[in-house]
């Protein structure tokens, strides 16, 4: 099924691995399935978009909409790569709306509302309803993948999966809006074909054919995430300075360790260059 990326396991062969860690967190593990868990996870999303939606009527000018999707509980690098992103963005000096969910590694407390499919699509329907034109859109998703879709795994079991159909399906709504889509998982390449579109930017993880690197159980990040934006990370360089210096990084890193190259991609649509080649500081600045 799954890969977990990580020294180029088959996921489909971890399965002995996640059911004994499974079995250890399930006393600690709260699942959507319950509904008192349920009506928490739809509270903390409820509070979310009331704090965003507030922010953003009290700001004039640019804004960017961050909105992060940590879609697998069987490691702590993806909830990892959601806080380390969120927080690089919401640090460049202008206002940033932040969406966050996360299905976590184990918790016996929600600190964000589960990440799926439903709440991205209803995430991004409601940024889409309050983005301004000259306002930039930032989508992270984080978690084991194979081609054309992405894990959903929450509380140790797997859900049906995100396809890459219904990824561009969901972004449809913030129709021209300039976009940056990153995506963190195993030939996350795959998805570009239904993604590209003039008006966004997509970074993927790996190519369509191959696996990607750093979410074992207790990995901080992925290797995609901390190379981009944590090791050398400089808001002074722009996207694709940072994206050129971070795929050097994991090339190097790949190589070390003696793994098969991940070989992530970066593709910019026509109408967004402006964005891709200012530095991150000066996202907030006119184009």
């Amino acid at each position: 099924m799954f890969r977990t990326g990580s020294g180029g396991l088959r996921w489909l062969a971890g399965r002995t691995v996640v059911a004994v860690l499974a079995a250890l967190l399930a006393g600690c593990a709260l699942s959507p399935e319950r509904p008192e868990v349920a009506a928490a996870s739809a509270a903390l999303t409820t509070r979310q978009h009331q704090v965003a939606e507030a922010a953003a009527k009290a700001v004039t000018g640019r804004r960017l909409w961050f909105a992060g999707f940590a879609m697998n509980s069987t490691s702590q690098a993806f909830q990892g790569d959601l806080e380390l992103v969120s927080r690089v963005f919401s640090q460049l000096g202008g206002p940033t709306l932040r969406y966050e969910h996360s299905n976590e590694l184990q918790t016996t407390a929600l600190r964000y509302p589960f990440a799926g499919p439903e709440a991205l699509a209803e995430t991004v329907k409601r940024i889409a309803a309050q983005a301004r034109t000259d306002d930039v859109v930032v989508l992270l998703v984080s978690t084991h993948g194979n081609k054309k879709v992405l894990s959903v795994n929450a509380a140790n079991k797997e859900f049906a999966p995100l396809t890459a159909s219904q990824l561009a399906r969901a972004l449809a709504p913030l129709g021209d809006t300039p976009t940056l889509v990153l995506l963190s998982a195993c030939y996350s390449g795959s998805f570009l074909p239904e993604l590209t579109r003039d008006t966004r930017i997509v970074l993927t993880a790996a190519s369509a054919d191959r696996s990607s690197y750093g979410c074992d159980y207790r990995s901080r990040n992925t290797f995609f995430i901390e190379e981009m934006f944590e090791h050398r990370f400089d808001p002074r360089l722009s996207l694709r300075q940072l994206a050129i210096q971070g795929h050097a990084q994991i090339a190097a890193r790949e190589a070390a360790q003696k793994l098969l190259p991940s070989e992530p991609r970066l593709r910019v649509g026509t109408r967004v260059d402006w964005l891709a080649d200012r530095p991150l500081k000066d996202w907030f600045l006119s184009p």
